[in-house]
This record gives C-alpha cells, structure tokens and sequence, in this order.
C-alpha cells in the first residue's frame, strides 16, 4: 500500500477531523497545498436545477398557448421566484422555457436580466 505524502497526509487529516486547513487566501501561481486550498466543510450554495417562469398573461409578455391554472397565474413571475429564492437561501437557478409562451423567449430573457 502506497504511503501518502505528507501534506497529503494533513490535508486528509485536517478533512476527516473536519477542520479547514486554510490559513490564508491563496495567491496565484502558489503550489496547492494543505495551507491554502479552500476547505471542504464550506456550506455549498443551493442551485435550483429547474425552474419555469411566466409572466402574468398582460402584454408585452402574452401566454401563446394554454394558460397555466388559475392558481398558478401570478404566482410564477420571475420577480416571485427571486423572492421566494431569497426566503429559502438559493443562491441560483436554472430557467427552463415554459410552454404558455411557445416559442418566444421574450420572457425569459427579460427574467435573466
């Protein structure tokens, strides 16, 4: 069994007593090593990997096809989806194309501005 080297070894050691082993930021062009790679244990963010918006139907941004149910109309605009984003901590989505607007992404590109 092949012995690990030691910053290796510390840098194993430092993660499994989960304990960050970073001492300060890390410059570029430093070697990668136990002193200054990030740790492990940092909470990673919250990415939602599917999200549909649409607008409330009005112009300049009208429903194309079937409109959404009643309850849903104003409740997936992409100003309630940022709020909403903030209230549960997600750090970021993906926005999928919804079908009540076909084939114009109008919408959605205002929504990513």
């Amino acid at each position: 069994r092949a012995r690990l080297p030691s910053m290796s070894a510390t840098f194993l050691s430092a993660v499994q007593k989960r304990q960050p082993c970073m001492s300060e930021p890390p410059q570029l062009g430093d070697p990668v090593t136990c002193a200054n790679t990030p740790s492990v244990i940092s909470k990673p963010k919250v990415i939602d990997s599917a999200v549909h918006v649409w607008s409330d139907g009005t112009p300049p941004f009208p429903w194309e096809g079937a409109p959404p149910p009643e309850a849903l109309q104003s409740v997936a605009t992409h100003e309630s989806l940022a709020q909403l984003a903030r209230q549960a901590g997600v750090a970021g989505a993906l926005i999928v194309q919804p079908s009540i607007h076909k084939y114009d992404h109008a919408y959605v590109t205002a929504a990513l501005r």
